[in-house]
């Protein structure tokens, strides 16, 4: 135990106590700062991955509507705005592969799709609120798919051109009338964003425990050194003490011992008794 001795007495000390809130202090911090990186990283992402997927499907949406727009010009064999975008979909996902990390989708309202119905309920549930809210505008969200976490962008199709709400009457004469700037659908991207997310949450980790891990040795270092300085005041306080205490105690001594030798001397002198005259 006497080798552990120094770091008990370190702990028990004020400076010791001070350290251990210090820690406690780094630990707090550490964790705010690595949670802000990943809220950070998270928001950013989100930002960047949204504006840039929307400009992908205005694109596809502008071919699409320029597409119905010229159809009549190829004649009645060109395919239907609806086949169109879904067969040009559908080999843009061939060319990237199953295991591409975009995935383009072009879906109809539930119930009411030409090809392609919405491949789960919350893109069912975000294309009928596209149909009752006026001027739609995209939306982004991550989402659990199937356990896999994604980001998926839905952005709202609107029959913009006669061509379009006439071919989707044809196609569907049982069903309700379509008009003139209605949502007939949407598009929509998933992007698995699971990597990512473990990417992010080992960056703020590593920067959460470097930043404790140097804060906490600063601490250690300043703490050691105020302990180390209280006890050198505690050794010369020592040190100035000890010979006062041994001066008072070596005085208390000689008083002691003089009358001692007093009456030692004393008694000496009445055994021998005054010296005796001479006769003659």
């Amino acid at each position: 135990m006497s080798e552990f001795s120094p770091v008990w007495r370190f702990m028990e000390s004020r400076s010791g106590r001070g350290f251990l809130l210090h820690l406690s202090l780094c630990a707090v911090l550490s964790v705010a700062v690595g949670y802000g990186f990943y809220h950070f990283s998270l928001n950013w992402f989100k930002e960047h991955k949204s504006s840039e997927k929307i400009i992908a499907l205005q694109l596809v949406d502008a071919f699409v509507t320029n597409y119905s727009a010229v159809r009549a010009q190829f004649g009645p064999g060109a395919p239907v705005p609806a086949s169109f975008r879904a067969h040009a979909i559908e080999a843009f996902n061939k060319q990237n592969g199953d295991n591409s990390d975009f995935r383009l989708a072009s879906v109809g309202r539930p119930g009411r799709e030409i090809v392609t119905p919405p491949t789960d309920a919350r893109m069912a549930r975000t294309i009928e609120a596209f149909a009752t809210t006026p001027n739609p505008k995209p939306v982004s969200e991550l989402l659990d798919v199937n356990g896999e976490w994604v980001f998926r962008t839905v952005y709202p199709t609107l029959a913009r051109e006669q061509s379009c709400v006439s071919c989707h009457n044809a196609l569907q004469p049982d069903k309700a009338q379509w008009h003139l700037n209605d949502v007939i659908g949407a598009f929509a991207i998933d992007v698995p964003i699971s990597p990512f997310l473990r990417t992010v949450v080992w960056q703020g980790t590593g920067i959460g425990l470097g930043l404790f891990l140097a804060l906490a040795l600063a601490g250690l270092t300043i703490s050691l050194m105020h302990f180390r300085q209280l006890e050198a005041l505690d050794a010369s306080a020592a040190k100035l003490v000890a010979p006062k205490t041994f001066s008072i105690t070596s005085s208390r001594t000689c008083r002691c011992r003089l009358p001692s030798r007093t009456r030692a001397i004393g008694a000496m002198s009445s055994s021998t008794g005054p010296p005796k005259p001479s006769s003659g």
